[in-house]
């Protein structure tokens, strides 16, 4: 079970069972909830019981209508579950689906600075991109996703003046040194490096905010960074 804490108490907002190690179900939601907007990672508890029973599926179900967990998308203040947490991603097939309520409810932040990101002095571009990609916690990639296509990241190089940034800071420095062409486009839930990509409908560019007021009021936007 995972919780959250919320003004002076913790309250359980998430409700699963696994067959699989807990430690890797556990470090899979580790990773997915960090650089969460309004959601403070220092803020979440989780709690395991170990039982034994044939009917797994069964008492979770309890255990969810126990705690009160089900998404509810009017209440910023429901439980996960139902909500999309948690889900894989399968590679690029999924880039044209809608986000899920999760994370449309706590998109990731690109903004927030992370300590080393970057190595000081000059790089390749496409060193840049692995070491960005490796270190952020939500899903970036290219697409095509074959890094060696893409000649511009094997010759562009970036001179890196501070290693704690943040991966927005990171990707524009990396966009500034790349032609024209290239792009970065950016749902709430993962980040896209493209050459040659059109605009999504009713795209956000290059907005001063963030997230872009257009999320906090629930649309469905996708965020395009490009040099103008």
């Amino acid at each position: 079970m995972l919780g959250r804490v919320q003004t002076a108490s913790t309250s359980t907002v998430y409700v699963g069972q696994s067959n699989s190690t807990l430690y890797d179900r556990l470090s899979r939601h580790a990773r997915f909830l960090q650089d969460r907007y309004a959601l403070p990672y220092e803020s979440i508890r989780f709690k395991a019981l170990g039982i034994v029973i044939f009917d797994s599926v069964a008492l979770e179900e309890r255990l969810i209508h126990l705690y009160e967990t089900r998404w509810d998308k009017d209440n910023v203040s429901s439980g996960w579950n139902g909500s999309g947490i948690g889900s894989n991603d399968t590679g690029g097939g999924r880039d044209k689906q809608k986000p899920s309520g999760f994370d449309r409810r706590f998109p990731i932040d690109i903004t927030l600075n992370k300590a080393g990101l970057l190595v000081p002095g000059a790089m390749i571009a496409r060193q840049m991109f692995t070491r960005i990609k490796t270190i952020a916690p939500y899903t970036i990639r290219l697409a095509p996703t074959n890094l060696f296509q893409h000649a511009d990241l094997q010759t562009a190089q970036v001179e890196v003046a501070e290693l704690n940034t943040s991966v927005l800071a990171g990707l524009k420095a990396l966009l500034r040194e790349l032609p024209h062409a290239w792009s970065v486009q950016v749902s709430p839930v993962r980040v896209l490096i493209q050459r040659d990509a059109g605009l999504p409908e009713n795209a956000i560019v290059n907005p001063d905010q963030w997230p872009p007021a257009e999320w906090l009021a629930g649309e469905d936007r996708t965020i395009v960074f490009r040099n103008e």
